[in-house]
């Protein structure tokens, strides 16, 4: 688990040749789904633009649980920039 506030990363290794990954915002710090839909297309969108950085020497492929704790929008900028932190601890 690699934390970076409003972002919590749980992964793992997996056999698959390609990475696989979850969003969640929870329902109880936005009551509306439209919100919680578009920080979750926020977020993968930003895994989908970053991806290429988590290359392995190896090959190795993660599944990524992306669970977002904050309890107000950020902007697209700022989730991106603390989406990549964690992308970077995570490599």
């Amino acid at each position: 688990m690699i934390k970076k506030f409003p972002l919590i990363i749980y992964w793992g290794a997996n056999n698959e040749p390609y990475h696989r990954i979850v969003v969640s915002v929870p329902k109880r710090n936005f009551k509306k789904a439209v919100d919680r839909n578009r920080i979750k297309r926020q977020l993968r969108e930003i895994w989908r633009r970053q991806k290429p950085n988590l290359g392995d020497p190896k090959g190795k492929k993660y599944d990524l649980f992306i669970i977002f704790t904050g309890k107000e929008e950020f902007d697209y900028k700022k989730l991106e920039s603390k989406f990549v932190l964690l992308l970077n601890e995570l490599k």
